[in-house]
């Protein structure tokens, strides 16, 4: 809580009034991040949610989750497919061959079943990876999937040249929305964003991603998983929202390095944070 909020809350309550507050805030810090208002995030992610619900029960084909890294799309995707699928679902991160997606996309036909690509940029790098995930998220009745050129890793396998695929795709990258792409590359892309429904999570300002962080430490067990008490946790936002100015951006994972951190090194975790987190030139995040 800000200190004009704390001078607002004094022009209004009595003296006693206000000594029982701060007594409260001395005694709980975590009063201070839970008396935030949350509604913002809270319906970003509900309305997340209400998408990834409607993927899995089959009513909509697919869908494009953006937004900067470290905001919790595929750990929040992850978390409402284990509560909503009615079917099977992947999670096909990092580097994969076209044949592989192809493959997965296959396992996977069925109504109900769901591929869910996490930054998969090879799926984007290439006509024949682009035609394939453009296939999987057509707007026709029957979609079908084939490929084009002869393979026997196909054949050893047992997977066809072409199938009907009537399952879903959940796209989680920032391809889509990079800038630079150019030529045919740039149409296919655009394209599949045509084909998808679109959430944007987080934003690029600082003080939004750490009110994101405050809200997935407090309501979440991002920390509380990794055998924080409620104070260590508040002890993390404090050390961030003190070096929100010094940080690239702020991320999930930021707060789970630091976590690490007091695991090994309660006393020195501080110290140890400035030289590695604040000092860093990566500060590459997670999804």
């Amino acid at each position: 809580m800000s200190v004009d909020t704390h001078l607002a809350i004094k022009e209004r309550l009595s003296a006693s009034a206000i000594g029982s507050l701060f007594e409260r805030f001395n005694a709980s810090p975590r009063v201070r991040y839970e008396s935030q208002d949350f509604s913002d995030v809270k319906a970003a992610y509900k309305g997340l949610e209400k998408y990834v619900s409607n993927v899995a029960a089959s009513k909509l084909r697919g869908l494009i989750v953006s937004g900067p890294p470290g905001v919790g799309k595929t750990t929040g995707v992850v978390k409402m497919l284990k509560a909503h699928s009615v079917g099977k679902f992947t999670v096909v991160a990092g580097h994969m061959s076209v044949i592989q997606l192809y493959c997965e996309l296959y396992r996977h036909r069925n109504r109900g079943d769901i591929v869910v690509l996490d930054d998969v940029d090879s799926a984007f790098k290439s006509m024949e990876g682009l035609n394939v995930v453009k296939a999987a998220a057509d707007t026709v009745p029957q979609r079908r999937i084939s490929w084009a050129t002869s393979s026997q890793l196909l054949q050893v396998w047992g997977v066809p040249k072409a199938f009907d695929y009537d399952g879903g795709v959940i796209l989680i990258s920032n391809e889509t929305a990079r800038k630079g792409r150019a030529g045919k590359l740039r149409q296919h892309i655009n394209a599949i964003a045509d084909r998808l429904h679109s959430v944007s999570l987080g934003s690029d300002d600082k003080e939004e991603q750490f009110h994101q962080l405050c809200y997935q430490v407090i309501h979440g067990d991002l920390l509380k998983s990794r055998g924080l008490a409620p104070d260590q946790e508040c002890e993390v936002l404090d050390y961030i929202g003190c070096h929100l100015q010094s940080l690239d951006f702020v991320s999930l994972r930021t707060a789970t390095k630091i976590a690490e951190l007091i695991a090994v090194e309660p006393k020195e975790w501080r110290s140890m944070a400035n030289l590695g987190i604040l000092n860093s030139i990566d500060h590459a995040g997670g999804n």
